[in-house]
């Protein structure tokens, strides 16, 4: 793909932030089922009432995060994907699926998408290549997952033990019935709200040197998630093919 067909159809992008109270046009526009999206329920709509939402000229959604009120800085989904495509010169779709990955998990005052490929971490070939998908970061649940599979199955039991004994507060999941995919989210919400986790995380060692908690440490940019497939592929397609 030439960069200056990316970059030229980068106008077919469009974001801003509408109000939710007596929701826009826009949003009986938009394709389908992705309407539900930016769609939230009264008591979700109360806390926070206004969207930033990032959208093709076709209509086909690629972005909603509600927000608390209109004024709040965030970084703008063009300019970092102008940035992307300026700096890395990406070549096909697993590169816009990182991307929207690596966006949809920056924090509103966070760092630039430059100043995340920048990041350093230390290396070791089984992380890395674990990794290799979203150029290092930790990303996505699957990767969690199999970042702890790396140990075995004896200490995912020690982990389900701790899990049940300490638990972190996770709506609508009782640990001790806890599957697999639940326990992850216990464990990723942990490190970010529990001391106990970063200190289990800490006796998961790679190496003398590398220990869990140093990968999510260095490499995690916030809560672990699915792929965003669908967004990657509409926001590909338009780039690609105008």
């Amino acid at each position: 793909m030439a960069k200056s067909i990316l970059l030229k159809n980068i106008k077919k992008i469009n974001e801003e932030i509408i109000g939710l109270s007596k929701p826009p046009e826009i949003i009986q526009k938009l394709m389908g089922a992705e309407r539900h999206l930016i769609n939230p329920s009264n008591e979700v709509r109360k806390a926070l009432p206004y969207a930033y939402i990032v959208y093709t000229d076709k209509c086909f959604l690629i972005l909603a995060r509600f927000l608390k009120n209109k004024k709040e800085k965030r970084r703008s989904f063009k300019e970092e994907l102008e940035s992307f495509i300026e700096l890395y010169n990406p070549k096909g779709y697993a590169d816009f699926l990182f991307f929207v990955g690596a966006f949809n998990r920056m924090p509103i005052n966070g760092p630039s998408m430059k100043e995340l490929l920048s990041w350093r971490f230390q290396k070791y070939e089984p992380i890395d290549a674990i990794l290799s998908d979203s150029r290092g970061l930790l990303l996505w649940e699957y990767q969690f997952d199999n970042l702890l599979k790396y140990f075995g199955a004896y200490e995912w039991k020690r982990i389900m033990e701790f899990t049940i004994k300490n638990k972190v507060t996770f709506p609508k999941i009782d640990p001790a019935t806890a599957d697999r995919w639940q326990t992850l989210l216990f464990l990723d919400n942990g490190f970010m709200n529990s001391s106990k986790y970063r200190e289990l995380m800490k006796t998961l060692k790679f190496t003398d040197r590398i220990s869990m908690y140093d990968v999510m440490k260095e490499r995690r940019i916030d809560y672990a998630r699915y792929p965003d497939f669908k967004a990657a592929y509409v926001l590909y397609t338009t780039l690609k093919n105008g």
